[in-house]
């Protein structure tokens, strides 16, 4: 039995070093490298579908600020990730997220779809469908989505400096100085 928990607790803990690395890779921009320690890690522990998840997390964030390599890997990962868990929210979010910076428009907004189904009352499906529904030219559904994600998270400043930015760029400024104030004051 102890030969058994050696067995699986040595390639976990082996595997918490190269991922500390790719999230620290990845949060400095270094996003072939972060892949690399990923996979490594994920050679360790393949059999835990947390080890994909956690990459793909690593790569969402860059990933959401327009970075195509880390929303190439967040697919990549997310992808990984929904194999062990198919019904895992957190990487289909992910997922999301990298096909919508990926330019894969019309697929993104399917899944944040499909996640809106699934968890109704989380903000996070609604602001990034309301980037996608924006990008895809749906003003009206994007501007719903994002009153909706501020609705569901009422202290967040995300869903209204978003609504700032598509008001200022439709031409609203009443609207987008607002939206504006109310992202100022959440933000302190």
């Amino acid at each position: 039995m102890f030969v058994l928990i050696l067995a699986i607790a040595i390639p976990a803990a082996v595997a918490e070093w190269p991922m500390k690395a790719g999230v620290q890779q990845a949060a400095a921009g270094s996003m072939d490298a972060a892949n690399e320690s990923f996979e490594a890690a994920y050679s360790s522990r393949n059999w835990d579908s947390d080890t994909a998840l956690l990459a793909a997390q690593a790569f969402a964030g860059p990933a959401a600020d327009g970075d195509q390599a880390a929303a190439s890997f967040a697919i990549k990962w997310a992808d990984q990730a929904l194999q062990g868990t198919p019904h895992s929210f957190e990487a289909g979010l992910v997922l999301a997220i990298g096909q919508l910076n990926s330019g894969e428009l019309d697929t993104a907004r399917e899944r944040l779809d499909e996640l809106i189904r699934r968890a109704p009352f989380h903000e996070a499906p609604y602001i990034q469908r309301g980037i996608a529904n924006f990008g895809l030219g749906n003003v009206d559904a994007s501007i719903a989505d994002l009153h909706k994600a501020a609705e569901l998270s009422p202290r967040s400043d995300t869903p209204w400096t978003i609504l700032a930015r598509i008001y200022e760029r439709i031409g609203n400024d009443a609207a987008a100085a607002s939206a504006l104030s109310r992202a100022v004051a959440l933000a302190r």
